[in-house]
């Protein structure tokens, strides 16, 4: 699978099994180093590449119904927007570990 890192626009190839479990990733400057990177280590498989046309948005409306119990009660942070830990309390309470460091310093 290849696809374009929104905070660094590196275009990210990952290795998957057959299950599609990541095994592993590389980073390229453009798609064209991407392609040939991932056609090098499994050959042919470019022939059977898609081009997937999603919108920002769209990519946006997915994560947040995908992580829609797994945000932050205090910033809304989703798991994957740069925090690297987030705690459930009791109820539907939720904290990064951005917000714990922030409220920590107060």
């Amino acid at each position: 699978m290849i696809c374009q890192e929104a905070k660094t626009s590196k275009f990210l190839v990952y290795y998957c099994d057959i299950d599609w479990e990541a095994s592993g990733c590389s980073a390229h400057d453009s798609i064209a180093a991407a392609k040939t990177r991932a056609e090098s280590i499994f050959p042919g498989s470019s022939a059977k590449w898609v081009e997937a046309h999603f919108t920002e948005e769209e990519v946006t409306r997915y994560l947040d119904e995908i992580w829609i119990d797994c945000r932050c009660s205090f910033c809304g942070k989703r798991p994957d927007q740069g925090v690297e830990a987030i705690f459930k309390g009791s109820g539907n309470a939720r904290i990064c570990d951005k917000c714990v460091a922030e409220f920590s310093r107060r």
